[in-house]
């Protein structure tokens, strides 16, 4: 017995009613897939046949609605909704097969002629290429046509703002490569006009190409004071960075002593002086601190078992005499 007879809408069996949900409705209690399609998986197939997709497109895609098996279910169960189902699919194969016979048309069209109509395919005149797993044929005179002499419509709006960028230092393949004056990394928002267009119009518009030449003739020892300026500044970034590891590696070897960084400062003026090699800093260190020493001995030298003092010493913070103010007599009386 047609479930349609059962159904309380029969009238409304193409949009899907209700009883959908009576007929699965013991499969959902279970929580098993239902075995006929949902109203919403019903609708949706519908509205794919309606569309022009074939039964195919829609259970095999990339995307399914629905699963060919169910689908068989559901048009034995419903005879009016299978109906349906067949007449759209015959009327999509048609269509189907009326587009086919036109791709052949032009097949057989461009079997002599070009697409356009304005070349013969002979040898001489078609190359074929590999393009979306396909083996394609392409007009020689055409795509030479389409190289030399590309749509303007693209760079037509843009000239005023090119002829701004080139008159504030821009150069020609900033325009057409993105690649910054100088040298550096290709910055694709620069391009301001694709390369073949920018010289087409070039040699369409003398006036332009007068400008071109003008603004660009210094392009090149523009372009090397720019990349010799960088190289100078990244030299000299270097040569810092290393004076300052220098100095840090240097300030390591030495114990630690109050007055360190004086002894790393007579290390860097005899390596500027030429007198110390870089390499013989870590043999001379230990002469440098004894050379140190004997200079300034107040704080490392001892007279007996105390410190050896010198004349030169403030006494007080807030005052400027010096040890050296207060001895009244020799010190060999």
């Amino acid at each position: 017995m047609d479930a349609c007879s059962q159904c309380p809408h029969p009238n409304d069996c193409l949009k899907v009613g209700n009883c959908l949900d009576d007929l699965n409705g013991a499969d959902i209690a279970r929580r098993m897939t239902p075995r006929l399609m949902t109203p919403a998986q019903a609708n949706a197939a519908m509205a794919a046949m309606v569309a022009g997709q074939s039964k195919r497109q829609f259970t095999h895609g990339k995307f399914p609605i629905v699963t060919p098996r169910k689908l068989r279910k559901h048009c034995a169960a419903y005879s009016t909704y299978g109906a349906e189902i067949a007449r759209l699919s015959e009327k999509n194969i048609a269509n189907v097969n009326a587009r086919k016979s036109a791709n052949q048309h032009m097949k057989l069209l461009t079997a002599e002629f070009c697409s356009k109509r304005l070349h013969r395919m002979t040898p001489d005149n078609a190359f074929r290429y590999q393009s979306g797993g396909r083996l394609r044929r392409q007009c020689a005179a055409c795509h030479y046509i389409a190289r030399t002499q590309p749509p303007l419509k693209s760079i037509i709006p843009k000239i005023e703002a090119i002829k701004s960028a080139m008159l504030k230092g821009a150069s020609v393949s900033q325009i057409i490569h993105g690649k910054p004056p100088g040298g550096g990394k290709v910055d694709r928002s620069l391009i301001m006009a694709q390369p073949d267009v920018f010289q087409y119009f070039r040699t369409l518009n003398p006036d332009f190409d007068r400008f071109v030449r003008e603004q660009s003739s210094d392009s090149l020892s523009v372009g090397q004071k720019i990349r010799w300026s960088r190289i100078r500044t990244r030299v000299r970034t270097t040569a810092a960075r290393e004076e300052a590891n220098d100095f840090y590696k240097i300030l390591a070897m030495l114990p630690d002593m109050p007055e360190r960084r004086a002894i790393v400062g007579h290390i860097f003026e005899d390596m500027l002086s030429g007198a110390l090699a870089r390499e013989d800093v870590p043999i001379r260190i230990r002469k440098y601190i004894a050379d140190f020493d004997h200079e300034f001995p107040t704080k490392y030298r001892r007279f007996g078992d105390r410190p050896l003092l010198s004349l030169d010493e403030v006494l007080f913070e807030d005052g400027t005499a010096t040890r050296g103010d207060t001895i009244s007599r020799g010190l060999w009386d």
